[in-house]
């Protein structure tokens, strides 16, 4: 079956507005990043959630129905950019699906933050969330940068000895900082290979790109909770997904990759039809509550 008339208006949508090595620089050059954001009005959450700052980290938080999971998010964005309404609009799908409390991060970005304070803060974070949701079953979700930062932040949990989740999603996590495919620069109509290594290269902040503290594709993925992967084929990161959905596989973990062959980066989140069918097979992994939503 062919890519549907919506994903293909999204896919002309995303076109006209992706970034570009020029406007990536100025980006960088700015000193500054967009620090706070706000959940778009239109979107009303099952439960309201509850704005909180700690660690220097604007954190949404929104309680679950009984017995239902707790969902850790982490959000794309090249480790620059804030919450989109896309994303919001997933984590509402999520809460209204399966009950789950959802656990929102504006985590510490560039340009004035790299990863050596970010994953300090995330860790402290992610400490707090694992120990307050010991009795749920705990979901860590990510996309692109979201969804390496997800990875590296268990790598480094599981060295610390903290409790891990029960469950990891990573949709088009972007696991190399200095990798992806520059062929594909023409079909992906979201991520372009110079940009997100300028960024990458930004995030390292003068460490190796294969450190597995900004590259876990590099790291000791052994003893790691189920992961579910979501990949377009026509992205530039997909060769890199497919290389760690093997080493997982290859590591011991029980790992499932789901691709799409003629979408791009972070499909999961658009509102399309094949978008709308991955978030109900998210749903279904994240799980539901004991008690029948109502």
């Amino acid at each position: 079956m062919g890519k549907s008339i919506a994903a293909r208006c999204i896919d002309s949508i995303l076109m006209r507005r992706r970034m570009t090595p020029d406007s990536a620089a100025r980006e960088l050059c700015a000193g500054h990043g967009k620090t706070k954001c706000d959940i778009p009005r239109l979107i009303l959450f099952p439960r309201k959630p509850v704005l909180r700052e700690t660690d220097g980290m604007q954190v949404f938080e929104a309680p679950g129905l009984p017995g239902a999971p707790a969902v850790l998010y982490l959000h794309g964005g090249s480790y620059i950019h804030p919450i989109t309404p896309f994303h919001w609009l997933l984590l509402d799908r999520i809460a209204r699906r399966t009950g789950s409390a959802l656990c929102v991060p504006d985590y510490l970005k560039l340009p004035a933050h790299t990863h050596r304070d970010s994953l300090t803060a995330m860790l402290s974070y992610y400490s707090r969330v694992a120990r307050e949701n010991g009795a749920r079953r705990l979901v860590c979700v990510g996309d692109s940068a979201g969804g390496g930062f997800a990875l590296t932040l268990l790598l480094r949990a599981k060295q610390e000895g903290l409790p891990l989740p029960d469950q990891l999603i990573l949709l088009s996590p972007w696991v190399d900082v200095g990798g992806g495919d520059p062929a594909k620069n023409r079909t992906d109509v979201l991520v372009h290979c110079e940009t997100v290594r300028m960024f990458g290269e930004a995030w390292a902040d003068g460490v190796p790109l294969t450190d597995p503290a900004v590259s876990p594709l590099y790291g000791e993925l052994t003893g790691l909770p189920p992961v579910e992967l979501y990949a377009g084929e026509n992205e530039v990161l997909f060769d890199d997904i497919l290389l760690l959905y093997r080493r997982l596989v290859e590591a011991g973990n029980h790992a499932v990759l789901h691709t799409e062959k003629q979408l791009g980066h972070v499909y999961p989140l658009f509102p399309t039809p094949e978008g709308f069918a991955a978030g109900r097979e998210i749903c279904r992994t994240i799980g539901s509550p004991q008690e029948p939503i109502g």
